[in-house]
């Protein structure tokens, strides 16, 4: 080795107790002054682990291979639920169709109601939703409050599918609040306003 030209790379095979076995790179150097000094470097020596989490929070693991041990900072974020619309530019007379995303993220499980007013429109502007408990579209009031979930849902993922058709140019607007809530409708008690989101409909 010592009349070897370095640095040189070469791989070991290294057995763990637990009966796995692992092939690990190795770097080789001679020292400037000393060719019988060397130094091992190791190289793509790596592995993957999975941090669970229940609570925002920092923590500090540490990680230790070989005698050698270091420490790493993880800080866990809460991500709250969110709404996602996919609204186009409706055109005048012509129906589209729209819909409402609920992502539940960290508040997943959680007893919710949806709460919306619809904006006042013009006498002949339609929107309709589909309803999953009678399977068919339903007509939504101009100016109508509505509120899903009258007992409390658990809150998971979800789409509602809408279709609207307007007469008239202009920008309609509501917004969408999904609450926490303990007790039924209409003597619900609202715990926490976990999202809202303002929904525009613009017809030109």
């Amino acid at each position: 080795i010592l009349n070897t030209s370095f640095p040189i790379s070469f791989k070991v095979t290294a057995h763990y107790n637990d009966g796995t076995k692992e092939e690990i790179g190795f770097t080789y150097y001679s020292c400037d002054l000393n060719p019988t000094d060397i130094v091992l470097v190791w190289k793509d020596v790596s592995d993957l682990g999975w941090v669970g989490a229940v609570a925002a929070g920092t923590a500090t693991i540490t990680v230790s291979y070989m005698g050698k041990s270091d420490t790493l900072e993880v800080t866990v974020t809460y991500l709250s639920m969110e709404i996602i619309a996919d609204m186009p530019t409706f055109t005048v007379d012509v129906a589209s169709d729209f819909t409402a995303e609920i992502v539940a993220n960290s508040d997943v499980g959680k007893n919710v109601m949806l709460y919306f007013t619809l904006p006042t429109w013009p006498p002949g502007n339609l929107v309709i939703y589909y309803d999953d408990v009678t399977g068919g579209w339903l007509p939504l009031t101009p100016g109508g409050t509505y509120i899903f979930g009258g007992t409390g849902f658990p809150l998971n993922d979800g789409e509602m599918l809408f279709k609207g058709v307007f007469h008239e140019v202009g920008t309609y607007t509501t917004t969408v609040e999904v609450w926490e809530v303990t007790g039924n409708y209409p003597g619900e008690d609202k715990v926490d306003l976990l999202c809202n989101k303002v929904i525009s409909a613009v017809v030109e």
